[in-house]
């Protein structure tokens, strides 16, 4: 198998051979799938994230979740760690500014600091395995994260052609409770 860094460089290479514009009914299926889940339906905060380029498109998600009166928190990144701030419904994307990486972000807001058993969070990444590994872009700000916080239900969302067997993962990496796919 091949290792983390050889592991992201055939996602890069292979995303570049895709066009997104194929990607719009598979992300609906994505979140169609996610919101019907237990996990979805029971939690009371969700955290989420912006998409980068490749990644399923979470606006649709954080519109729904804001609408069925989810508590909904996006990632503002530091130096060192992340922090979840919770969005508000109104124009909550008129609320983002470009951070650390180029990544939008919420410009302020509440911190969330303590999570209740009920919190699911969507972890972004490149890749996932079916076994519930996943490959991030390789900062570790999620690992960190998630390193102490047991009580959140940990799911990966992705395209089916990013969906492996298992990836690359070393010992620091957290494993996922749960993977929804498109096939």
């Amino acid at each position: 198998m091949l290792n983390k860094e050889e592991f992201r460089k055939y996602i890069y290479k292979l995303n570049q051979s895709k066009t997104l514009s194929n990607f719009e009914r598979e992300d609906e299926i994505i979140i169609n799938r996610l919101i019907n889940t237990q996990y979805y339906k029971n939690c009371k905060c969700i955290l989420l994230y912006l998409p980068l380029k490749n990644e399923v498109n979470t606006y649709k998600l954080i519109n729904i979740a804001l609408n069925n009166k989810k508590i909904v928190a996006l990632p503002k990144t530091n130096k060192d760690k992340i922090d979840f701030i919770k969005i508000e419904p109104q124009n909550w994307n008129k609320n983002l500014t470009k951070g650390l990486f180029d990544l939008l972000e919420p410009k302020n807001g509440e911190i969330l600091s303590s999570f209740q058993d009920n919190t699911i969070i969507i972890v972004p990444s490149i890749a996932l395995g079916k076994n519930g590994s996943r490959i991030g872009h390789g900062k570790g700000y999620y690992d960190k994260f998630l390193a102490n916080k047991k009580n959140i239900t940990k799911i990966g969302i992705c395209r089916k052609y990013l969906l492996f067997e298992k990836v690359p993962t070393d010992k620091n990496d957290i494993f996922l409770d749960l993977i929804i796919s498109s096939n």
